[in-house]
């Protein structure tokens, strides 16, 4: 496992992770060429993983260390996680010619209401758009969902199935809506009619039930 940034520029409102770090920041080009080199020098490293949620912000600074992977030549397989709304044709070329194997996507929900209601800067264009350009690319696609945000009615749930239908990722995950009391969307309950928490909630279009079913 290898992190070149810490803490996150975004607010998605299911999570806490931006409350609890310091201010997102990037290390230098040069300072993860040294960690790269360092890794290869062990001679026995096969697979790398990015575990940073948001490995390819800023896009410019992403592909300029893919061209020094690239430029490096260092022969580790790797893969991680992706911003969709981040992604152009260029980027995931750089990724496999540097032999990027995979990518974990948040997509969360298919549903541009409920994205917005997330707080969630990627919509569901941008997914349709990269997952086909993974694809094509020979790069393995994992999506993982959740049902039952506040705003979730049958009618969006079915069209993050619908999606994942069309789609058709390498792997997806589906979830349950986690109603954690410390993240942002706690501060909207009461617009969204949230009882409860964790996993014993409802709201104004769905109950943890329902989400399940």
């Amino acid at each position: 496992n290898v992190r070149i940034t810490k803490g996150c520029p975004f607010a998605c409102a299911f999570c806490s992770f931006p409350l609890r770090t310091e201010k997102y920041d990037i290390s230098r080009l040069d300072y993860i060429e040294h960690e790269l080199d360092a890794i290869r020098e062990v001679g026995t490293v096969t697979g790398m993983c990015f575990v940073d949620d948001t490995v390819n912000v800023t896009l410019p600074t992403f592909k300029e260390m893919l061209r020094m992977m690239i430029r490096k030549n260092y022969g580790f397989k790797w893969h991680c996680f992706f911003r969709a709304d981040f992604c152009d044709e260029e980027v995931v070329d750089l990724m496999a010619r540097s032999n990027c194997v995979g990518v974990f996507l948040g997509v969360e929900s298919a549903n541009d209401q409920i994205l917005a209601n997330m707080n969630k800067t990627p919509r569901k264009e941008h997914y349709l758009r990269s997952i086909p350009l993974f694809k094509k690319a020979g790069i393995q696609v994992f999506a993982s969902v959740f049902f039952g945000f506040p705003g979730e009615t049958y009618d969006t749930a079915q069209e993050t199935i619908d999606f994942l239908h069309e789609t058709e990722p390498d792997f997806y995950r589906p979830l349950i809506w986690y109603c954690d009391p410390v993240t942002p969307i706690w501060a909207e309950k009461d617009k969204y009619g949230v009882k409860g928490y964790h996993f014993s909630w409802s709201h104004n279009t769905m109950d943890v039930a329902t989400a399940v079913h």
